[in-house]
């Protein structure tokens, strides 16, 4: 079975209002694709699992947490 992770996002803005979101991301952000602003390496790029696969942009100063499967 595929190591996974469980990522709990704090979202600028969310449509359903809530502070906290928790995501099952596939890759490490060490190994997924990288997110940049400006130039800067700010976040990563990865599949979400329980969102239906769908790509989503993740950045560094928005976790509040993740762990491994």
């Amino acid at each position: 079975m595929k190591e996974t992770y469980t990522l709990v996002y704090a979202p600028e803005k969310s449509e359903s209002q809530f502070s906290h979101q928790v995501y099952e991301v596939e890759t490490h952000p060490n190994d997924s694709d990288k997110l940049f602003n400006n130039g800067r390496h700010v976040g990563f790029i990865s599949n979400c699992l329980n969102r239906e696969n769908a790509l989503r942009a993740f950045r560094f100063d928005r976790i509040v947490s993740l762990a491994r499967n």
